[in-house]
């Protein structure tokens, strides 16, 4: 696989930033490929926002304003 492109960072951080809001719904949320994020994978969901956010703008996109919703528990 060749290097990922600016508009892959961002479709990935976009798959993403709409688990987090699903989840800041009380919703789960599937992604593209097929895994289910939940409640109990919101560390993972923050982790994989991070590093999208940073490989968007090491890539040359814009700086990406984000919010992110931290769950109890």
């Amino acid at each position: 696989m060749g290097a990922i492109t600016l508009e892959q960072a961002q479709a990935q951080l976009s798959a993403f930033l709409a688990a987090n809001l699903a989840l800041s719904q009380g919703k789960s949320y599937t992604l593209a490929n097929g895994v289910t994020i939940t409640r109990e994978s919101s560390s993972y969901l923050l982790k994989q926002i991070s590093y999208w956010t940073r490989l968007v703008e090491r890539l040359g996109g814009r700086r990406v304003t984000r919010q992110v919703i931290p769950f109890d528990g």
